[in-house]
């Protein structure tokens, strides 16, 4: 490596120095922008620079200087650069940190990335955890940041340390210094949501986790979108046995792709409404491979017992008594015994009210012995407008950023003039996985 590269490194430090010093933060940015794409990467150089100056007041130098191990990818040794992520976190001062807020979060991104790889999620959680807490002055404020908590939680299967963020609602979005928020984070953040609440078996909460990663603003239906419809599809199907309903403000290129992307789902659904067992069962069977590929076998599974457990529902309706030869042959079910399983476990949720003669086989319904909690009930309707309104909030201002951004309008303007997205689809984060495996078991 010649003189003049590792100089680089050098320069830029002793010019921040003095800038640091001299309080000019702003500038330090503005330097960093100007030096990093041409900043050498040598590992010791940047290492060295590092240590010396590991210090709050030096916040913005140590952001800088991993961002170039991450932009020049000398990332060889990951163990030291987690330690190096955890130590800027540790003593790092929030104030400088938003001047560079861009590289901050490229540098969490880059360590998450590195964790998965090396097999070792658990030992970047804290990190990130101590990160967002860093820069988030509430709560209810998303960053970009909060998708890596939860993808890192979601590989080791421990959701305990993300419940805090998960269980309280957004609010705003922690825009960089340049008032933007990259809008793939906000998708992932409530997709791997979504997931974690699947896996927890909180189906409700996780449907709309997937409803607020489907109707983020996009000129170009992503792949996390089309999964994230994929699994709404299957929690709608379980939790109420019917097609979910996009909002009026989601995406019109998104409502229209998603139709031809997730056809299966759509005939299934079609499929569960119709009470169609027999024919749901045969459909599961000719498109099990898709499903497993997707990773959403498990899913359909519970799909297809929640159909068993309707059409019970359905049975308590028309008769007052009737055998469990009869149940299980009206609800599809293999068998009398498979029936009586069905009814006991149903009775025992508070989903029917019977009594069940096992001697005879024979089962007699009965009307709810108490009346519903309205209050119970109106606390839930109220709960949930009061979710659906915090999450346009959050999508209108998406949106407004997009009306703004100057790669969005030109995409528009492509697509109004020549009736399609231009020559490689949309760049800004949505189009591509950007190496994140969005299938992730439950």
């Amino acid at each position: 490596m010649s003189a003049a590269s590792l100089s680089t490194v050098d320069d830029f430090v002793s010019a921040c120095r003095q800038l640091c010093a001299e309080q000019r933060y702003p500038m330090v940015a503005m330097k960093a922008k100007s030096d990093l794409p041409h900043m050498s990467a040598s590992v010791g150089r940047v290492d060295a620079a590092f240590e010396a100056c590991t210090s709050p007041k030096f916040t913005t130098i140590m952001v800088v200087l991993l961002a170039a191990k991450a932009k020049h990818n000398a990332l060889s040794d990951w163990k030291l650069f987690v330690s190096q992520v955890q130590a800027m976190v540790t003593v790092s001062d929030r104030t400088h940190i938003l001047f560079v807020r861009d590289l901050f979060d490229l540098v969490v991104h880059e360590m998450t990335n590195l964790l998965r790889e090396n097999g070792a999620p658990a030992a970047g959680i804290p990190v990130v955890d101590a990160a967002i807490r860093r820069v988030q002055p509430d709560l209810r404020l998303l960053t970009p940041i909060h998708a890596d908590l939860c993808l890192l939680c979601l590989q080791c299967k421990n959701f305990k340390p993300v419940m805090e963020f998960l269980e309280t609602d957004v609010q705003d979005l922690a825009v960089d210094e340049n008032g933007k928020f990259d809008s793939l984070y906000f998708v992932l953040y409530f997709y791997y949501g979504g997931l974690i609440y699947c896996a927890l078996k909180s189906f409700r909460r996780a449907s709309l986790f997937f409803e607020a990663a489907i109707t983020c603003p996009a000129t170009v239906t992503s792949a996390v979108v089309i999964e994230a419809y994929k699994k709404f599809t299957l929690v709608s199907l379980m939790l109420d046995g019917d097609m979910p309903s996009l909002p009026s403000y989601t995406s019109a290129c998104v409502s229209m792709s998603l139709q031809l992307s997730a056809s299966i789902y759509i005939e299934l659904g079609d499929l569960v409404k119709s009470f169609q067992v027999r024919e749901f069962l045969l459909f599961v069977q000719r498109n099990e491979l898709s499903f497993r590929k997707d990773e959403n076998f498990g899913l359909v599974k519970q799909v297809q017992d929640s159909l068993y457990r309707r059409n019970i529902l359905r049975l308590t309706k028309a008769f007052v008594t009737v055998s469990l030869t009869d149940v299980a042959r009206r609800a599809a079910l293999p068998d009398a015994q498979t029936a009586e399983k069905y009814l006991l476990d149903m009775m025992v949720r508070g989903e029917i009210f019977a009594t069940l003669d096992q001697q005879s086989g024979v089962v007699r319904f009965h009307s709810n012995p108490e009346l519903t909690n309205s209050s119970e009930v109106a606390e839930e309707l109220g709960k949930r407008v009061r979710d659906s309104t915090e999450t346009l909030a959050l999508l209108t201002k998406l949106a407004r950023q997009a009306d703004v951004n100057p790669g969005y309008l030109r995409r528009k303007l492509d697509i109004a003039q020549n009736g399609s997205a231009p020559a490689g689809g949309y760049s800004d984060g949505l189009a591509e996985k950007d190496d994140v495996d969005f299938n992730m078991s439950l």
